[in-house]
């Protein structure tokens, strides 16, 4: 199994999880929590401007945020609206932010397909 097949699985297996402890109890409480997290890998997190949010079921139980963020790169100008997910898995944060990676999109097909709240 390739590097690129072992991370996409293990990723699936995480949002596939049972385990929901100290997950909010609000949906509008976990965007929050994701936002947080999504702008802590941001080179301006400042700003971070969100838009298409919404929460998924994925293929498991856990709610899972998906959305697109637009920020400043080291050059200050924005680079464009570039897709993330967000889920809590074992009660670790677990999200990505778009790149030019194959494997991103194959999880975030996977994770946001079944959308359920904006």
């Amino acid at each position: 199994m390739s590097l690129k097949n072992l991370s996409i699985t293990t990723v699936l297996i995480l949002a596939c999880s049972t385990a929901i402890a100290n997950y909010p109890k609000k949906y509008s409480d976990l965007v929050g929590i994701a936002k947080e997290n999504i702008r802590s890998q941001l080179k301006d997190p400042y700003s971070a401007q969100f838009e298409s949010i919404y929460i998924s079921k994925g293929n498991g139980k856990q709610p899972i945020v998906c959305g697109k963020v637009n920020a400043k790169n080291s050059y200050g100008g924005y680079i464009g609206g570039k897709r993330f997910y967000f889920i809590i898995a074992d009660n670790q944060p677990v999200s990505e932010i778009e790149s030019t990676s194959g494997s991103f999109h194959i999880i975030f097909e996977a994770l946001c397909a079944n959308k359920i709240s904006q």
